[in-house]
C-alpha cells in the first residue's frame, strides 16, 4: 500500500499511514533500521527482507521469487543514481550514519 509498498500489517506495526507520503517514507526508514537491527546490520538481506518479508526470507530465503531474486540489484543500481556507490552500501561503517547509531 502506498508510496513505500507496505503490507497492512506491517504499517499497523510501524504507526504509518501509508497514504500520506512523510508518514510512508518515515514508516520505511523505521521498518528498513528495525530489519537491519534484526539481521546484524546486513544491508543485503534487509532490503530483500523489505520486499519479501522477513517470514517469507526466514522460511525460503533470498531470492524465492523472480521479483525478490531482482530486488537489490535494483535498489543498488536505483540509489547509485543519487551520488551512493556499490561501495557505501555494502561497507556497514559508511552505511551507518544514515540510520543512526544502533
Amino acid at each position: 500500500m502506498g508510496l513505500a509498498q507496505f503490507m497492512p500489517g506491517t504499517a499497523e506495526q510501524m504507526g504509518v499511514d501509508p497514504y500520506n507520503p512523510d508518514s510512508a517514507i518515515d514508516g520505511a526508514g523505521k521498518y528498513l533500521r528495525h530489519l537491519m537491527d534484526t539481521y546484524g546490520f546486513d544491508l543485503k538481506t534487509a532490503i530483500y527482507a523489505y520486499n519479501a518479508g522477513p517470514g517469507t526470507i526466514q522460511k525460503y530465503g533470498i531470492g524465492a521469487t523472480e521479483e525478490n531474486k531482482n530486488y537489490y540489484p535494483n535498489i543498488i543500481r536505483h540509489a547509485s543514481k543519487y551520488g551512493y556507490g556499490v561501495e557505501a552500501l555494502n561497507d556497514p561503517a559508511i552505511m551507518r550514519p544514515l540510520f543512526g547509531s544502533s
